[in-house]
């Protein structure tokens, strides 16, 4: 179950390996680059709308693209909200306490109250993406799938339910389970 499908890059479920984070990394800086360079090279500038599309693609394939790899690392996907959420707190916070500090227009950009804000605010970010490539993942089945094959992927399957603390499935993984998964 490891072999790649378009359609992995844009399911959440399963897990991916510090390999297959590496892959699609390097298509997503191919896609993305290709789209800006043949932008600029035809001097043809779409619509506004059509480059939030593009960035929602790419953005939607960077979520999945980590929660796959929080998956192999054997847990669920709601630490990457409760790090952005921890990340974004801190950053208001560094902020208001540098502006206090240093004053308004240290912080403009440009300044040394915004170079040093934006650098406090950036160690963490850095931090999470070093250990995103650098951990190893669970050997063997987690409850997100079986181990990555050599591709760096494996696919989320019915019998990889989660479980909830009471030992039961959960109800909004029995609600996307199909019926015959069931039986």
């Amino acid at each position: 179950m490891s072999d790649i499908r378009p359609i992995d890059f844009f399911d959440p479920r399963g897990r991916v390996n510090r390999i297959g984070l590496i892959a699609i990394a390097a298509v997503m800086v191919g896609a993305q680059g290709g789209v800006y360079v043949s932008t600029y090279l035809t001097n043809y500038a779409p619509f506004p709308e059509v480059h939030v599309a593009m960035n929602a693609v790419f953005a939607w394939i960077s979520y999945v693209s980590i929660s796959k790899r929080i998956h192999d690392l054997g847990y669920g996907a709601g630490r990457m909200v409760l790090g952005a959420i921890a990340i974004a707190v801190a950053s208001v916070l560094v902020a208001i306490v540098a502006t206090a500090a240093l004053g308004e227009d240290a912080m403009l950009p440009g300044g040394v109250g915004y170079l040093a804000v934006a650098s406090i605010v950036f160690v963490p970010v850095i931090a999470a993406v070093v250990w995103l490539h650098c951990a190893p993942g669970v050997k063997g089945s987690n409850r997100f799938g079986p181990e990555p094959g050599a591709t760096g992927f494996s696919r989320h399957h019915a019998s990889s339910r989660p479980i909830t603390a009471s030992g039961r499935v959960s109800a909004a993984s029995a609600l996307a389970t199909p019926v015959s998964a069931v039986n």
